[in-house]
Parts: structure tokens; C-alpha cells; sequence
């Protein structure tokens, strides 16, 4: 697959999980669509037929079968396959009645947080099957899926872009600008599929570059301390204090992406 159409199926991914509190149907929608597109890239990529002669088109059910008869997926994988199918077609098919029956006994969404767990399965056994080289959607979905972590011992680059997500996400941003600055510049962006997670990368960068110039010009140029000291009234000892002062805003800013982005890839 092209970069474009990973991106596209982790935003697919997001979306799905960002539905779970307002539309359990279009969440389950979503991770059928995400099943079928992966299916048929898979047969794309094999070179499996996709569909009987006399039928008009690939249905997705058979698709299933097919892999499981060919011994392609495990058990596991066609009942996850499967489950994903089955609640995506009711997520679809919503009629009048059917309707009123959802407002009074709405869809459970555990359901659909199962649905997304088993996409994340899915996702991993496509990865893995293709050998596409690994990225965010991967770890995204090895967050998601739950599965073991020893699932990627053997693959240093999802190690490595792991550990540089969780240093983004979880360091003091003061302590260590620079290196912090060096790990947003050291990750590949171009096995990065998630465009949030670009824009976290580029703001941690400008961020803490801005706090290092602070910093060297409020202990190096005494003209800046006494700047500062007009702003407040006060003497302000540290530039650490001094800085969340005139950019608790970014900060604060800052932090919530960082925490919505450690929940979803941190592990």
C-alpha cells in the first residue's frame, strides 16, 4: 500500500475510536470499512481471486472464507475477521424500526470497543503478512489489539519509534530541551502515518527551541531579567518560571496533545 492509503486507513482508525461516545454505529461502520479495504489489498497483493466467475462482485463474507480455507488466518483471525464484519453490517443497516428500537436499547459500546480491538488485530496481521515496513499505524494498532509486546521484540524500528514517542510524551521539557529537540528530529517521519503526531513532533521542536533561546538570554543578557521584572513586578530567579509565565497558554496546549498521543500509542 502507498503511504496515502496507510494514512488514510489509521485516520479511518482514529475516527472509529473517536466515535465510540457519540455514534457506536458509524464507530462499527468504520472498522468494517477499514476490514474490507485491507482484505482487498491483501488479495490485490497475493494475486487471490476475489470473487466466484458467475458473481457480480466480491462479496466480503466469501473473502473471509476463502482466506480461512487456503489456511491464510488462524482461527483467531477469521472470527475477528468475522465479528468485524457481522457488527459493521448492523452498524449499515438501520431501519425505521430497527431505529426505534436503538433509541430506547442503544448499541452497546463495548461492542464497538471490541470491534476496534480486533482491528487492530487485523491491522498487525496485514503488517506483518505484507512485510510493509513499520510505522505508527503498527504501533497504533499494537496499543489497541492488546497483543503481547514480545509480538515486536524482533523489529528494532518499532522499539525505537516506541521509545522515542513515549521520551516526546512523558519528559520534563525543561530539563533536557536539547535532547528532547533531537528526538522530534530523529524520528523517520516518513514511516509516520498519523498527521497529529507530525504536528506533536513539529511543536515539541519549536517549543523547546524556544525555551533553550529563552533560557540563554535570560542568564546571559541581564537586560532580559530586568524585562522580566517590569512584566511582573517582581524578580523572577528562575528562566523555567519565567518562560510558564508569558507561555503557560502553549504549555498547557502543549501537555493535552501530549496526553492524548501517549494514550494512544504508549503501551
Amino acid at each position: 500500500m502507498t503511504k496515502q492509503e496507510l494514512t488514510k486507513i489509521q485516520n479511518l482508525y482514529i475516527k472509529s475510536i473517536e466515535l465510540l461516545e457519540i455514534d457506536v454505529d458509524s464507530s462499527l461502520l468504520l472498522s468494517r470499512k477499514i476490514l474490507e479495504t485491507l482484505i482487498h489489498r491483501y488479495f490485490e497483493y497475493k494475486g487471490i481471486t476475489k470473487k466466484a466467475p458467475r458473481a457480480k462482485y466480491p462479496i466480503l463474507s466469501n473473502m473471509i472464507k476463502k482466506l480461512y480455507s487456503k489456511e491464510i488466518i488462524t482461527d483467531e483471525i477469521f472470527n475477528s475477521m468475522e465479528f468485524i464484519r457481522k457488527k459493521g453490517n448492523d452498524g449499515a443497516h438501520v431501519s425505521d424500526k430497527t431505529a426505534i428500537k436503538k433509541t430506547i436499547h442503544p448499541v452497546n459500546p463495548s461492542i464497538a470497543k471490541g470491534s476496534i480491538k480486533r482491528v487492530g488485530t487485523i491491522i498487525i496481521w496485514f503488517l506483518d503478512n505484507l512485510e510493509f515496513d513499520v510505522n505508527s499505524l503498527y504501533l497504533q494498532a499494537l496499543s489497541l489489539s492488546k497483543i503481547n509486546k514480545n509480538h515486536f521484540a524482533h523489529n528494532e524500528e518499532i522499539i525505537e519509534l516506541s521509545n522515542m514517542i513515549s521520551t516526546l510524551c512523558n519528559s520534563n521539557l525543561f530539563n533536557n530541551p536539547n535532547k528532547i529537540s533531537d528526538t522530534a528530529l530523529s524520528i523517520n517521519t516518513s514511516i509516520i502515518y498519523d498527521t497529529e503526531l507530525n504536528e506533536l513532533i513539529q511543536q515539541i521542536d519549536k517549543f523547546c527551541r524556544k525555551y533553550i533561546n529563552f533560557h540563554n538570554n535570560y542568564v546571559y543578557n541581564p537586560s532580559t531579567q530586568d524585562q522580566i521584572k517590569n512584566w511582573f513586578g517582581i524578580k523572577v530567579k528562575s528562566s523555567t518560571k519565567a518562560f510558564l509565565e508569558i507561555y503557560q497558554e502553549e504549555y498547557k496546549y502543549l501537555q493535552s496533545w501530549r496526553k492524548m498521543m501517549a494514550d494512544r500509542y504508549i503501551i
